[in-house]
């Protein structure tokens, strides 16, 4: 007999669902309480009630995964279908240029005006909002122009967000750190219309001079930094009363970087550069240094996405200038675990946009998006 605690006590049941090979069976659990703790017993023509641990463990890991397969298949069929609808959540006197979420629905953004803004896309409210902390404008700049070309529309360059934690880059080069507070958190405070504030931690160090293209958190916390002079930046990020302290410096030697993707369970990351062939490159989250690189894609944009296949796969997307996409498999190479994957394969998509591919984003394993200067948002 296993137990499961649970509070308070009653009378409850419990409805699971099974695969059982290729059938799926709907069974009513049973349970009942003593002293705060509940017991089941299955139905006789499921075989011995006394089901040990091992057996029970096994029984709940294949619901779990059966719910998340569940889960991820219904919202790929919602992404196929492309059903969404664009209504007005929030309005503001100030046109957004960046955004990042880290838990939805609170997302950070930096605006045409230079401005930093803290959403609650739920109630549809301003949380906080830091005025003009960045230009606005310097279209003369040959590094925007690589960036944005003809599409330039001002403002702030990169945001990010983590937990409490935000850090913002514009086009004067350098980026900001800042702390979410509660408004009202100190005593003797001056009322203010928000909930929220922005409180400076400072700017980053070493990096004053240096326009930013790409600011990204990995699992663990740490901030990863793309800049126009081709060099990648680690900095840590563990003393939430300090601004973020940089413990990586790298200069991958191809060229400025446009945009960076890092993820923590490959341990890697993969920008796209702006060289002469605009090339991918593959680096290590651990030291900084680069495993691979692949040329000749007029690279843009980047994104690791999970194949979403039954054995845990990666692959490294890159949306090019002229409006196609590349896929690149990556398997594990032979540099030891704290570089583990390498290019494998490339792919060359059906042309998927007539303008550069600006972004790229996945909800999840098997699935991604692609948003170009032709005004399109596909889904893959």
């Amino acid at each position: 007999m296993n137990m499961i605690k649970v509070h308070p006590p009653s009378l409850i049941f419990l409805a699971l669902s099974l695969v059982l090979g290729n059938i799926e069976a709907f069974i009513t659990l049973k349970l009942r309480i003593s002293h705060g703790r509940l017991f089941y017993n299955p139905p006789e023509e499921f075989g011995d009630p006394m089901l040990d641990l091992d057996q029970n463990d096994s029984l709940l890991a294949n619901l779990k995964a059966r719910q998340s397969e569940l889960v991820i298949s219904k919202s790929t069929e919602k992404w196929k279908k492309a059903g969404c609808k664009t209504t007005p959540r929030i309005l503001l006197d100030d046109y957004l240029r960046r955004i990042d979420m880290d838990q939805y629905p609170i997302a950070v953004c930096g605006s045409k005006q230079g401005s930093l803004y803290l959403l609650d896309l739920e109630d549809c409210k301003v949380l906080s909002r830091e005025p003009v902390i960045h230009d606005s404008t310097d279209e003369d700049k040959d590094e925007l122009k690589a960036l944005y070309g003809s599409f330039d529309g001002g403002g702030t360059v990169a945001v990010a967000i983590r937990k409490d934690l935000v850090v913002s880059a514009g086009r004067e080069g350098g980026a900001i750190a800042w702390r979410v507070k509660d408004a009202a958190s100190e005593e003797g405070a001056e009322t203010s219309q928000y909930e929220k504030k922005f409180e400076l931690l400072g700017r980053l160090e070493g990096v004053d001079e240096t326009l930013l293209t790409c600011l990204r958190f990995d699992e663990s916390g740490r901030l990863w930094v793309g800049g126009f002079d081709g060099i990648v930046r680690g900095f840590d990020c563990s003393d939430s009363e300090q601004k973020p302290t940089p413990f990586v410096t790298k200069d991958l030697g191809k060229g400025p970087i446009l945009d960076m993707s890092v993820n923590g369970r490959m341990g890697c990351g993969a920008c796209a550069t702006a060289g002469s062939e605009g090339t991918v490159q593959l680096f290590s989250l651990y030291n900084g240094s680069l495993i691979d690189a692949a040329t000749g894609v007029r690279a843009r944009s980047i994104l690791i996405v999970g194949d979403g296949g039954e054995e845990e796969g990666w692959s490294v997307i890159c949306g090019s200038a002229d409006g196609s996409l590349h896929k690149f498999h990556l398997c594990r190479g032979s540099n030891g675990i704290g570089e583990p994957f390498v290019f494998d394969s490339q792919q060359k998509l059906r042309t998927a946009h007539t303008g550069p591919v600006m972004c790229l984003a996945s909800p999840f394993p098997g699935l991604f998006l692609s948003g170009a200067q032709d005004s399109t948002i596909k889904v893959w």
